[in-house]
């Protein structure tokens, strides 16, 4: 495909109107990337996100990442859409896998908060000259940086906003406000879920996805009580599986139902 295909396909796309994403744990041999897959798309996700803060990105060099990108695209190929999580150590080797991505047909790419510096916009107007990618802004836990000033990106391949901060009055603010752009706003975390499903957000990010995702389909499209209760179940059932480590226990979660082997992480 050529750039400027690639780019008439960045400027038209819009995620998918109201979705789950599922950012994609790393299993620790590649091999078993491609069952968690399948355990995934076939749960009925269409969304996915390589390498972003679940998937352990930051574990994760450039060289290694590419190298599995190029097996694992034509596998995932017209059966979902992909993201790439930006978890590298600079903004440069951040804008070579962007646009590394990009030519292998990627929806777009998850802009963490570690790079972005004293100067958010600077720094994602920095992105949005050196690539034709799609962005989803990431607020981190704890933090607001972007959130209160999303209004300001003015810019269509700014399509979403994952906020993982927290704060569930941030949550309200953002989706009270009418936004001029096609960007949608996202929960990213399991904690206060429940009351994050009583606003207007436009999808949810749970990493529970990896492990169940025809429930979080469920609990997403159905927002009622005894859906809120088996994630609930689940929830606990990751944690008691590895206490120390949420990451950890979705891999022995994965492990116990067959679908990866091994619980390590890759490095």
């Amino acid at each position: 495909m050529g750039a400027d295909f690639l780019l008439k396909g960045r400027l038209m796309h819009k995620i998918q109107e109201k979705s789950v994403v599922v950012p994609l744990i790393t299993p620790g041999r590649k091999e078993d990337f491609f069952p968690l897959i399948d355990h995934v798309l076939e749960g009925g996700i269409e969304d996915i996100v390589l390498f972003g803060t679940t998937g352990e990105g930051e574990k994760i060099d450039l060289a290694t990442k590419r190298s599995m990108i190029r097996s694992l695209s034509p596998f995932i190929a017209g059966r979902a859409r992909i993201y790439i999580g930006l978890m590298c150590s600079n903004i440069n080797d951040a804008i070579n896998l962007t646009n590394f991505c990009s030519e292998l047909g990627f929806e777009g790419a998850l802009l963490p908060p570690h790079l972005y510096g004293e100067n958010p916009q600077e720094v994602v107007q920095n992105f949005l000259d050196s690539s034709t990618s799609n962005f989803i802004l990431y607020n981190p836990p704890g933090a607001n940086p972007l959130g209160r000033i999303l209004h300001t990106f003015d810019e269509a391949r700014i399509i979403g906003l994952k906020d993982s901060s927290g704060d569930i009055n941030l949550m309200k603010e953002l989706t009270s406000k009418p936004r001029s752009f096609s960007c949608k706003i996202y929960y990213g975390r399991e904690h206060l879920l429940d009351q994050a499903l009583e606003l207007d957000i436009d999808g949810i990010f749970p990493g529970t996805g990896n492990v169940n995702p025809r429930l979080l389909l469920q609990l997403w499209k159905q927002k009622d009580t005894e859906s809120l209760a088996l994630f609930n179940q689940l929830k606990e059932q990751i944690r008691a599986s590895c206490p120390e480590s949420y990451i950890q226990g979705l891999k022995m979660c994965l492990k116990n139902l067959g679908i990866i082997n091994e619980t390590c992480s890759s490095q």
